[in-house]
């Protein structure tokens, strides 16, 4: 029974549920705790909302007796896990396919990610002749700190005494989305603002790092260009090691998207003039288009290696998982409940993203 009414529970909160859910807050919590509204002047929406409350963070803990506190623990479990189907819509994912790095349980101390070069060549050494000590390889470090992203957003009377499941619906929606999109954003951003490579306090495209270029349009040459410009990075310290890093995906805005997709796509070469299809095989057939909608330049597009072959970008977060945490507040005489008639859940989420190595990255400029 207790599974039944928690998925009655979520499936209240959740827009796209074919039925299954309660038709008002009201409803769930008299389902789960037994009490009904008194008829000597109580305001039993009121009740509902001071037994709302929580006792923290919600973790899906399985409650075996249905009283005011497992309704309080069953809202706050609802509540989250609709956030964080949210949180993990496919389409604002598709950063994780250009990270090559998660660290989890982090501190606020800096964070520090050696990079160690190489020796190069081996010397010839002559018959007889003794063995030279090799220079040791340089090393730099990239660092990062990871910072507290959030907010809250508050369940009140109001919604509670008018019904009002549609902007229950939004609560958990909104949160998730929030923070998914904020990811999001916080990754795909080290390409469209050209993040800072703290390892050598340069950004990420430039000249310096052999990895940009202007006045190429995407096109069939032009990628080729940027294919060749990764393959050629060579080793940190070390201009003998070709790293021969292969491009795995193109990065483009929304603009770019068709483009992109027959580049990657057709089976023969597109060159720009003349126009149409010819006999040459296509090399870029197999790259993965990733398209970031937000993208404002409409010119610019990116490419990257393969995580797994190189290094590109570490995120670390504060928790053991990468999901954003949410939390009610415990205490009926203080905070919103006092001030607003409201309970308030505050969702966190901190973490941040640092560049681990430039050679894995591209951009064009048309």
């Amino acid at each position: 029974m207790t599974d039944k009414k928690r998925a009655a529970l979520e499936a209240t909160f959740r827009s796209d549920a074919h039925g299954g859910g309660y038709r008002s807050i009201r409803e769930a919590f008299q389902d789960w705790t037994g009490a009904r509204p008194e008829f000597l002047g109580e305001d039993f929406n009121r009740r509902v909302l001071r037994e709302s409350l929580g006792a923290g963070f919600h973790s899906g803990r399985t409650v075996e007796s249905l009283d005011s506190a497992s309704w309080a623990q069953a809202l706050g479990d609802a509540v989250h896990r609709v956030l964080i189907a949210e949180y993990a819509r496919p389409g604002l994912q598709t950063w994780q396919r250009i990270v090559s790095g998660f660290s989890y349980g982090l501190d606020f101390r800096t964070q520090r990610r050696p990079r160690v070069g190489g020796y190069g060549l081996l010397p010839a050494v002559a018959e007889g002749a003794p063995y030279q000590p090799l220079d040791s390889p340089p090393d730099e470090e990239a660092q990062f700190a990871i910072s507290k992203r959030g907010g809250t957003e508050d369940l009140t009377l109001e919604m509670i005494a008018n019904d009002d499941v549609g902007a229950l619906q939004r609560i958990p929606q909104r949160l998730g989305r929030a923070a998914a999109v904020t990811l999001y954003r916080h990754v795909w951003d080290l390409l469209a603002a050209n993040g800072t490579c703290t390892y050598d306090s340069t950004a990420l495209f430039h000249a310096s790092h052999s990895n940009t270029d202007t006045s190429v349009p995407l096109s069939q040459s032009t990628l080729s260009l940027g294919r060749r410009a990764m393959i050629r990075q060579a080793s940190y310290g070390q201009a003998t090691d070709i790293l021969e890093i292969e491009p795995r995906y193109l990065v483009v805005p929304a603009d770019l998207e068709e483009i992109a997709f027959q580049l990657t796509t057709s089976l023969v070469a597109i060159p720009a003039t003349p126009a149409g299809p010819s006999d040459t095989p296509n090399i870029h057939r197999g790259l993965e288009v990733l398209r970031v909608p937000y993208f404002t330049d409409a010119n610019d597009w990116y490419i990257v290696g393969d995580p797994a072959m190189c290094p590109t970008i570490e995120l670390g977060f504060y928790s053991n998982s990468p999901d954003p945490e949410l939390f009610t507040q415990a205490d009926p005489n203080s905070g919103s409940v006092f001030n607003i008639d409201a309970v308030s859940w505050k969702i966190r989420h901190v973490y941040s993203a640092v560049i681990l190595d430039h050679r894995g990255f591209y951009r064009g400029q048309g």
